[in-house]
């Protein structure tokens, strides 16, 4: 009796651990297993079995992953500095005005010139003159990633596993991710700031092959890397290329600040231009008077050498001068001097 017991009880717990054991991978995934956290096996779409207690399994996509960086437009803070809670910043690059910027001319289908805006001919300066998209700007850009992982080579899902190696609390795919951000964001910084925002957007389809080149030999599918992540880049390319209006507001702002300072300074240097200005025209009208009493007493001078002018002088000041003296009784023999008393007199009557 004990010993069926035994086996009744045995049975069922094998059957238990079986069913524990059973593992169901979707399709369109695969499942990764680890014994005593070391790669074992790969497990394809359907049912499948492990050691419960001692096997592990990681379960990823073998979708097409479609990551639009740095977030979905819904989730893209356009308007702050600092994002709000559970949304991103987009890409911000500082874009160079036409004067500063590198323009690329293409030379054959795969060769492209850099030249600046002084080697660019009269039509193509004056085009790029009446375009403001030309001038100093920060521009806001969302790139597009599609990636795989290739289900049917273990060794790439070897690598995935041995050389993707999550930081931070993340799962593998959430770090291929947040290292293609990485990358787009570098390579946007490299690639488009030392250029005008018309210009990217005008040749957008050559920036979007070189951003793929990037993180093709990020991930190990071009160049020599010695650790390649196992996946696969179906896309890459730029989405969208637009002036960052909270940005581009705020640098309006300053300019118009400082353009306020600016005028604030030429109207205090006019106004002390006009002070100056005036101070001299006073200088000089008073140095024009008193040339004109030096040559008036000079005149007067050489006309007193003759009789009748110093007569006619006597007049002037006896009409002038005479009249407001306050004398009743002169005597009547003081010459010529008397004379000039009563004409004073005279005068005052």
């Amino acid at each position: 009796m004990d010993i069926w017991l035994v086996i009744s009880f045995l049975s069922v717990w094998i059957i238990l651990i079986g069913f524990i054991g059973l593992t169901l991978v979707k399709t369109g995934s695969i499942a990764v297993v680890f014994r005593f956290k070391r790669f074992v096996r790969v497990m394809q779409p359907g049912l499948n079995f492990r050691i419960p207690l001692i096997e592990f399994v990681e379960h990823y996509s073998t979708q097409t992953h479609q990551e639009e960086l740095p977030a979905e437009a819904d989730m893209i803070d356009r308007v702050h500095d600092v994002a709000e809670a559970g949304k991103k910043l987009p890409f911000r690059v500082l874009m160079k005005g036409k004067g500063e910027a590198i323009f690329y001319m293409k030379k054959t289908e795969t060769e492209w010139n850099q030249v600046h805006f002084q080697e660019l001919d009269e039509a193509k300066k004056t085009a790029l003159e009446e375009d403001s998209l030309h001038s100093p700007l920060t521009g806001e850009i969302a790139v597009v990633v599609e990636w795989y992982l290739k289900d049917d080579e273990e060794r790439s899902i070897k690598n995935f596993i041995q050389n993707v190696i999550p930081e931070s609390e993340r799962n593998r795919e959430e770090e291929v991710r947040k290292r293609i951000e990485d990358m787009a964001s570098r390579t946007l910084q490299e690639l488009l700031g030392p250029v005008t925002l018309g210009h990217a957007q005008e040749i957008m389809p050559f920036f979007s092959l070189l951003i793929r080149e990037r993180i093709e030999i990020l991930v190990g599918e071009k160049g020599e890397i010695d650790r390649p992540w196992g996946i696969h880049i179906r896309d890459a390319y730029i989405k969208s290329i637009h002036p960052g209006r909270r940005v581009n507001e705020a640098r309006a702002d300053a300019a118009a600040s400082v353009s306020k300072k600016q005028e604030a300074i030429r109207v205090a240097e006019g106004m002390a231009t006009a002070t100056r200005l005036q101070a001299d025209a006073d200088a000089f009208s008073e140095q024009r008077k008193g040339e004109g009493e030096a040559a008036r007493i000079g005149a007067m001078a050489a006309v007193m050498t003759d009789d009748n002018a110093r007569f006619i002088a006597t007049l002037d000041v006896a009409e002038q001068v005479l009249p407001k003296a306050n004398l009743v009784i002169m005597p009547s023999d003081l010459g010529a001097i008397g004379g000039i008393i009563r004409l004073g007199q005279e005068i005052k009557k």
